[in-house]
């Protein structure tokens, strides 16, 4: 069962207020920060700016300066973290267990609140979207025109 507790957690990135829910018995954390954000808050030249922030939070910040500095930050307590945007908002979201909530919290603020923004970083990424959002090139297999010279039927065999 699930009761809702509403409580402030300052001194983080600025004042966050925090909703949790516990569960008895949970042996697990997940905490997400939401920010109303996306392509419904964005102009014709902002589009994709926020998509492009999702994945640049996780390249380095102040007390993580690269993402492998992140990632190491984020295994070595055991937690799994990740990003979403969607039209009207993005999500950063970390899951941990429930004796790291602290460090969980810590990361995910700081990444967020505090990221590099270094225009290699940027560059990488755009790169990376690039290459991804391409269609994948199709290569057609040309069927054997029955009875020309040749072509080899499903049942022929070379011989």
């Amino acid at each position: 069962m699930l009761t809702e507790t509403a409580t402030e957690a300052p001194g983080r990135a600025g004042d966050v207020a925090v909703r949790l829910l516990p569960r008895a018995g949970a042996n697990v954390v997940t905490f997400v920060l939401g920010f109303d954000a996306g392509s419904r808050t964005e102009s014709a030249h902002e589009h994709g700016c926020a998509h492009l922030l999702e994945h640049l939070v996780f390249r380095g910040s102040e007390a993580h300066p690269s993402a492998d500095a992140v990632a190491a930050a984020a295994e070595e307590q055991g937690m799994q973290i990740g990003a979403h945007t969607m039209h009207d908002v993005v999500l950063f979201h970390a899951t941990a267990p429930s004796w790291s909530v602290d460090a969980m919290v810590d990361l995910l603020c700081d990444v967020v609140a505090r990221p590099l923004l270094r225009d290699a970083d940027v560059e990488a990424s755009q790169l990376k979207d690039d290459r991804s959002s391409r269609p994948a090139r199709r290569t057609r297999r040309r069927s054997p025109r029955a009875g020309a010279a040749g072509s080899r039927g499903s049942g022929d065999r070379a011989g």
